[in-house]
């Protein structure tokens, strides 16, 4: 709700245009309602899907926070701006992807990239990743790395030295809203 006053606090007149919005997310505008006992706005602020992190004030932790927004609502000449948070949710799992060739040669080593999301598909940076060997498959994963305003983590390799045949790479989230295994199918060829 938006109490819209005029430049004596005083209320506006039934029907006074209202426009609103926002850096982040979506904002409908409209008109304001009653004019005698009060003059009120009512809207609602719709989150987005972030593309990155913009929050990233540390690279080795999450601080839940997507994004810090500013909301303007404007009516004739005056206008008023407040800050927004937009938050971010926990690893989900089905919304991350590892990045890594489909189809391994036995015996060759190959880059893995992952990308950490939360249920919403809001990208996760200052999240710890680690190599897990203990859901890893016919080969063995390593490194061990921060992701980035992106929500993506480099610097892991999986060699493929058991056997041919379906495989499996994981890979590990440590962080504090993570504690998740995050795991991809490859085809290890002879």
């Amino acid at each position: 709700m938006i109490e819209v006053l005029d430049d004596n606090d005083h209320f506006v007149v039934n029907s006074t245009p209202v426009e609103m919005h926002s850096v982040f997310g979506s904002v409908a505008s409209g008109v304001t309602k009653d004019g005698c006992q009060t003059s009120l706005f009512q809207t609602y602020l719709t989150s987005e899907v972030l593309e990155q992190d913009y929050s990233m004030r540390y690279t080795d932790r999450d601080d839940s926070v997507g994004v810090l927004s500013l909301l303007t609502a404007k009516c004739g000449v005056e206008s008023t701006t407040v800050e927004v948070t937009f938050l971010t949710g926990t690893t989900y799992s089905e919304k991350c992807s590892i990045h890594v060739v489909g189809n391994i040669p036995y015996g060759s080593t190959v880059p893995v990239v992952v990308f950490v999301k939360d249920a919403y598909g809001n990208p996760l940076g200052g999240h710890h990743i680690v190599a897990d060997q203990a859901h890893s498959w016919r080969g063995t994963i390593t490194g061990s790395s921060y992701t980035n305003e992106f929500g993506e983590a480099t610097g892991f390799f999986f060699t493929a030295n058991v056997s041919t045949g379906y495989g499996v790479v994981a890979l590990y989230d440590e962080d504090p809203k993570g504690g998740v295994c995050i795991a991809f199918n490859v085809w290890i060829v002879p």
